[in-house]
């Protein structure tokens, strides 16, 4: 995704926040899409939460320590 096409996204998600999702009526089919699927997200509270908080009911980390991620090793949890 680019950055400007991220950033039509965003505007239009807050917009439909403050003003109501009637603002995506003459939206672009996709941007719209993208726009409904984050705010059901939001209605779930889950972009109110942090990335820690909002995996801790996972069974398993995400990340390991050792892992190899890119460039990048874990070296300890981050808690």
């Amino acid at each position: 995704m680019t950055r400007e096409r991220w950033q039509q996204i965003e505007a239009l998600y807050h917009a439909a926040q403050e003003r109501g999702v009637g603002i995506l009526a003459d939206a672009d089919p996709e941007l719209r899409s993208e726009v409904e699927a984050l705010l059901a997200q939001d209605a779930s509270g889950i972009l109110d939460r942090s990335v820690n908080d909002a995996f801790a009911d996972s069974a398993s980390p995400l990340l390991t320590v050792g892992q190899q991620v890119g460039p990048y090793k874990i070296e300890a949890p981050n808690r």
